[in-house]
């Protein structure tokens, strides 16, 4: 596969969805799902050997990549329904308003033909099926390259904001949420293990330059 073709594209809502404790290779499946996903069906076959060479999971057995996609795919999301969803006929739940929801509603594992066959939550697919305006899109391998989840994270608000010519400001609060911060950070413990760690990862690894600056708040109100 030629890294420079391989395009995985979202809906920016995504990127600003708190992904609940999500660890490093979770994140790599789930946008590695979501480039798969975009074939626009309803019914997605994913080839287990193509996945797992993608996050690296080579040495994992079938058995245990479908654990591990399994257990990404039992993850409650909390976001915002880009559409009305309409449920027996009646809305369920109007655009713009906060529902729970699971990235897929079955999985079908098919060990024989080492394959995995999976049905997508209607409330998600507007996400990722489609997608003309509001999405952000970056190189899958690029991404993927990144050596922690913070970096990963920080990388997507970047690519979100790319072609904005102006300034983004994110309050301390928003940042620790979606980037999944542990609320036990200080600002010092942000600014190392967070913010220069990912600033020297995305300046190293990838094709775009990340810097920030913290604005105080006044004197003893923090960041």
């Amino acid at each position: 596969m030629e890294e420079n073709k391989e395009i995985v594209k979202y809906h920016n809502e995504l990127v600003n969805t708190k992904l609940f404790d999500l660890q490093e290779k979770e994140i790599d499946l789930l946008v590695a799902l979501i480039y798969k996903l975009q074939t626009n069906k309803s019914v997605v076959t994913f080839e287990t050997k193509e996945i797992k060479k993608i996050v690296g999971y080579q040495r994992e057995s079938h058995k245990r990549f479908y654990s591990l996609l399994k257990n990404l795919s039992s993850r409650w999301f909390y976001v915002k329904a880009l559409e009305d969803y309409y449920k027996d006929g009646e809305v369920f739940a109007k655009a713009g308003e906060f529902v729970d929801v699971k990235l897929f509603d079955i999985l079908k594992p098919e060990e024989k033909e080492k394959r995995v066959k999976a049905i997508v939550n209607d409330i998600m697919k507007p996400y990722i099926y489609e997608l003309k305006r509001d999405f952000t899109q970056h190189n899958l391998f690029e991404f993927l390259k990144l050596p922690s989840k913070y970096s990963k994270r920080i990388y997507q608000i970047c690519r979100r904001w790319l072609n904005f010519k102006g300034q983004v400001e994110y309050s301390l609060e928003e940042l620790m949420e979606i980037a999944d911060i542990p609320e036990t950070y200080k600002w010092n413990d942000i600014k190392k293990r967070v913010l220069e760690r990912a600033k020297k990862d995305i300046n190293t690894t990838t094709s775009i330059l990340f810097d920030y600056k913290p604005i105080s708040k006044g004197a003893g109100k923090g960041i």
